[in-house]
């Protein structure tokens, strides 16, 4: 055997080994590439999603003033049952309370009740509202419709909501209570219940 080939194949397999080690190097690099990038791509979409966030929600921090008339806008939060509030056409919000009506409040029996069928109704719709008045707490209270019906009306109709007769003043509140008496016969919603509080009753005496 030709003794010159011992070195030639050692030189061979010197060769084989450097590139297989320059191969694995490459790999390596390439997912340390991959990684930091994938590091760096995720970090810019997290980043992305938080600063379009901010920047909506800086966009209707502002509230309008409360004023009387006609407004419509863009319900974007049922605060509860009788209160929402909405995105005017100056990108301001304005809460409004529902004119007229008591709902139960969020930690009384009922009371998330009737912010959930509210939220079916309008959440995320285009309402029209005819604010009557401006309470103590300087929300627009008003009358609110949506798609044509009468939400004040239906809350009441639908056993969510009192009629709010110490307040409740204008020439429909007539027909409204007759539409809760029809409720409470019907065990519609709060009425389902044995004994509900009105809530007024129950603010004063749970706030007292």
């Amino acid at each position: 055997r030709d003794l010159h080939s011992f070195p030639t194949r050692r030189s061979s397999d010197l060769q084989l080994g450097i590139r297989h080690k320059r191969n694995n190097s490459g790999k390596r690099a390439k997912k340390i590439f991959l990684k930091k990038n994938l590091y760096k791509l995720a970090f810019m979409l997290v980043t992305a999603f938080f600063s379009g966030l901010l920047v909506k929600e800086t966009a209707v921090k502002e509230y309008a003033r409360p004023v009387s008339g006609i407004i419509s806008g863009t319900v974007i939060k049922i605060n509860d049952g009788d209160t929402l509030t909405v995105i005017n056409g100056e990108n301001k919000r304005v809460k409004i309370r529902l004119y007229g009506i008591d709902s139960p409040e969020l930690d009384q029996s009922h009371g998330q009740n009737a912010k959930r069928f509210l939220s079916e109704k309008v959440l995320e719709k285009n309402i029209t509202a005819d604010i009557l008045d401006i309470d103590r707490y300087k929300r627009s209270v008003g009358r609110v419709f949506a798609d044509g019906t009468d939400i004040n009306r239906m809350m009441v109709e639908e056993g969510h909501a009192w009629v709010y007769t110490q307040f409740c003043k204008i020439a429909e509140c007539a027909q409204w209570e007759k539409l809760q008496k029809t409720a409470r016969e019907q065990k519609k919603g709060l009425w389902s219940e044995k004994y509900p509080v009105e809530p007024w009753k129950w603010r004063k005496r749970t706030y007292r």
